[in-house]
């Protein structure tokens, strides 16, 4: 998330920092857990963003093949 942080997507970035900081003073543990709450809400918004990707590219209008040159 750091990535689209440096990007200009704060949003996501802090909302994934908020969750991580919320378990990360969960005692003997809380430094696994901040670290695993970032990697999957990372593959969540990544997973959202792809797909909405995709989408967008499977919708652009096909392009006529180029006809050959005489």
């Amino acid at each position: 998330m750091a990535g689209a942080d440096e990007l200009g997507w704060h949003w996501p970035y802090g909302v994934v920092h908020d969750l991580e900081e919320a378990v990360h003073d969960a005692g003997a543990v809380g430094g696994v857990l901040g670290w695993l709450v970032n990697t999957a809400a990372s593959a969540l918004v990544g997973l959202a963003v792809g797909l909405a990707l995709t989408f967008v590219v499977a919708k652009r209008p096909k392009r006529a093949p180029a006809k050959p040159a005489s």
